[in-house]
């Protein structure tokens, strides 16, 4: 970033309440239920969202440390022989920017809270941002390298 580009500010719009903790991984999120508990002043905003069956959510994953954010790569050790090495074939928290990005299952709104399955942020994760699930994210030619874990 040069001194002339403006500094990016990022306000979360919410956090997460889940039955997950900071660390936790599993390989199947499905049947993880939690809530998006958004602030009441961005309520107005979700008018219309439970239209949705599903919804993609925005997340700024915590415990991150800042020296993992300069990784660039997988060290060899963890590498596995199908997946890419590089952090950006990959899903993994430890990016420059360790924002997460995961389409959920709305199950309800109550007010400002969101019901969701399928959420893969640890309880407390801020919130960036909600966008519905629409035919534009869905790309039937799409190919994957492995359907399985991926870091």
């Amino acid at each position: 970033m040069t001194s002339s580009s403006p500094a990016l500010v990022l306000r979360p719009i919410g956090r997460v309440r889940s039955p997950l903790g900071s660390h936790e991984h599993r390989r199947d999120y499905s049947q993880v239920t939690a809530e998006i508990i958004v602030e009441p002043e961005y309520a107005p905003a979700l008018d219309g969202i439970e239209r949705h069956s599903h919804i993609v959510v925005l997340f700024w994953f915590t415990g991150i440390e800042e020296s993992e954010r300069y990784v660039l790569q997988f060290p060899a050790e963890r590498r596995k022989p199908d997946l890419p090495a590089g952090i950006f074939g990959t899903r993994a928290p430890t990016r420059p920017n360790p924002i997460g990005l995961t389409t959920v299952h709305l199950l309800g709104r109550e007010g400002n809270v969101l019901r969701v399955s399928g959420l893969d942020a640890a309880d407390g994760t801020p919130v960036l941002d909600l966008k519905p699930y629409s035919h534009w994210d869905f790309h039937p030619d799409a190919t994957f390298p492995n359907r399985g874990h991926e870091h």
